[in-house]
């Protein structure tokens, strides 16, 4: 019986025939399947009812995720409807309201284990290894296969060509996982022996007068010349890609040529690619530890944190009541303490201010005759300050002075021990937007303060890179 052989794409051109935006190509790589094929087994299998569009195209350049690989395996098996009406329960807790009932049914039919006992990880990037091993298990061949030698057993069973499946380390993007289901209907499935696409035609899912020959042989035409990634595709397994900023990611490379695409697309993500207070953003969730505020992130207008507050004694001298959050009060008179036994005097001198008192600070500046990009530089606009959090805290005194003092030189290598960061670090001003500030600190949390500490990122870059992802 014929069994299909096909090649794992290693790198694909994007999708340009399904936008109207005309994308500059900055990668150098040439597609292995060719963009005229990707999107003509694309078409087919959304003919056959086994891929849904997205609206606009198929968003082939994009990294897929677990979930989405579950719910386009189960397409693939015909199952969607059984899915979606089983009552079938799961040991997983983080997965979507929307995907509970394919994760149920993909779960039972013994297509995915997890990866724990209580975690399916939905919104973790789909892995090549992740995928065969779904599609391995579903065409019957679980009990033959190890998920840690997927790889290779695809190989053994047909799903794939050794001498094509050369660099696993690429993204996995879902042209790929398209490309591995089309081919997937020409592979045996393991309880007949004969290729799947008849067993789909047999459950009534498919046009009887399909042919081996012309699943085969799509018929599209070549495009002139070679195919290139917009964004090389190492850069798209970037844990902070998202597809749907790929132009703003492209015009900030056509104005910065010198950034390698990294730096491009955690500058875009920070909001670096817009003026300073543009494109806002309302914080949804105001009291996280975690919580950015910044000047694209704002506060909501009516947020006021729980706050204690500051016995006198750990005071600076002439300041007036001073308040945080319990968790920031409470490392901030640690850090006091133990200073204290050092011979150091770190006092608080500036702490929680309300919209109000914030927006009078930056009127008062800005009528006091300085430019409001001067203004801007050192005082934050009402809702936009960190200090309205409840977690921030100006130690000592607020100039430069104390950069040169024992405190702050003792404050600079063991301030994330207590929770603290210096939020405004010199040489960052472009990225945080405010002018170094070494007496402004901001209570993370001992672990997170000590990772974007050890890091050398401020906490802009950090926040992209390793927090905003698993909000999304």
């Amino acid at each position: 019986m014929y069994k299909k052989s096909f090649i794992l794409i290693m790198v694909l051109a994007l999708l340009l025939s399904m936008t109207s935006t005309n994308f500059t190509a900055y990668g150098a790589s040439s597609p292995r399947v060719s963009l005229a094929k990707a999107n003509a087994e694309a078409l087919r299998l959304n003919q056959f009812g086994l891929l849904a569009g997205t609206g606009n195209g198929f968003a082939l350049e994009e990294i897929p995720t677990r979930l989405q690989g579950i719910v386009m395996l189960i397409r693939m098996m015909g199952e969607e409807s059984e899915a979606k009406a089983c009552t079938y329960t799961h040991p997983f807790t983080d997965v979507p309201e929307w995907g509970d009932r394919y994760v149920a049914w993909a779960y039972h039919k013994n297509y995915t284990y997890g990866t724990s006992e209580t975690t399916f990880s939905a919104n973790d990037p789909m892995t090549a290894q992740q995928y065969l091993a779904f599609t391995l298990r579903a065409l019957g061949y679980g009990e033959d296969t190890k998920f840690q030698t997927t790889i290779e057993d695809a190989i053994r069973f047909g799903l794939l060509s050794a001498q094509d499946y050369n660099d696993p380390s690429a993204s996995f993007l879902r042209a790929d996982m398209v490309h591995i289901t089309y081919g997937a209907l020409l592979a045996n499935e393991k309880t007949t022996g004969q290729p799947f696409y008849l067993y789909l035609i047999a459950k009534g899912l498919m046009d009887p007068g399909i042919t081996e020959e012309e699943l085969a042989n799509l018929t599209y035409e070549e495009p002139a010349g070679e195919e290139i990634l917009p964004i090389p595709r190492e850069f798209l397994g970037l844990p902070y890609y998202y597809a749907d900023n790929l132009e703003r990611y492209l015009s900030y490379k056509d104005k910065n040529p010198q950034l390698d695409f990294g730096k491009v697309i955690l500058n875009v993500n920070i909001g670096l690619d817009k003026p300073f207070y543009t494109d806002i953003k309302t914080i949804s969730q105001p009291n996280r530890i975690d919580v950015l505020v910044n000047k694209y992130n704002k506060l909501p207008d009516n947020f006021k944190p729980q706050l204690e507050e500051i016995p006198s004694t750990y005071n600076a001298s002439g300041v007036g009541k001073q308040y945080l959050r319990k968790e920031a009060k409470d490392a901030f008179i640690l850090m006091h303490k133990d200073a204290k036994k050092l011979g150091l005097k770190i006092t608080a001198y500036g702490t929680y201010r309300s919209i109000q008192t914030q927006n009078d600070i930056w009127n008062r500046k800005v009528k006091s005759g300085r430019t409001i990009e001067d203004v801007d530089s050192l005082n934050a606009r009402g809702g936009h300050s960190e200090h309205h959090t409840g977690l921030a805290i100006d130690v000592i005194r607020n100039d430069y002075t104390m950069e040169k003092t024992k405190e702050f030189s003792w404050i600079k290598d063991n301030a994330h021990k207590y929770g603290f960061i210096i939020r405004y670090p010199k040489g960052k001003e472009s990225i945080t937007g405010y002018a170094y500030e070494p007496w402004h600190l901001r209570y993370l949390g001992p672990e997170l303060a000590t990772k974007v500490y050890e890091s050398g990122l401020t906490y802009e870059e950090y926040y992209a890179m390793h927090i905003e992802p698993t909000l999304k």
